[in-house]
């Protein structure tokens, strides 16, 4: 057992040390900001997402579902959803849920989630 904990540590080391501040950066703030949502299903014509949505910041993080991230990442190099697929999938989930939102601005959190600061009306 020791050494099951003692491997995770080792592991978790390695990667940290792998990491740019950036993407540091960028992990503290995706944990500070959508750690503790629970996420919401979304699917359109092309692939199935994950919403992280925070309607009292207008903020919403995207990803792509577990199970597409898996198929995709087995193809390494594979076809990647771009920007401008993520921002599709907000703008459908805004939608889909009947809310009268635009999209205000993006960040890119990792290659594979997206932030979208959204306006209601």
């Amino acid at each position: 057992m020791k050494t099951t904990s003692l491997s995770a540590f080792f592991c978790l080391f390695l990667l940290a040390a792998c990491m740019s501040a950036e993407q540091e950066n960028n992990l503290r703030y995706v944990d500070a900001t959508y750690g503790k949502t629970v996420y919401q299903e979304y699917k359109d014509d092309k692939d199935a997402w994950r919403i992280f949505d925070r309607p009292d910041l207008g903020k919403m993080g995207v990803s792509l579902s577990l199970d597409k991230t898996i198929e995709l990442g087995k193809n390494y190099g594979g076809n990647w959803p771009g920007k401008a697929d993520f921002r599709s999938a907000a703008e459908g989930f805004l939608k889909q849920a009947h809310r009268n939102c635009l999209i205000t601005a993006d960040k890119t959190l990792s290659p594979t989630g997206y932030e979208f600061s959204y306006a209601c009306k």
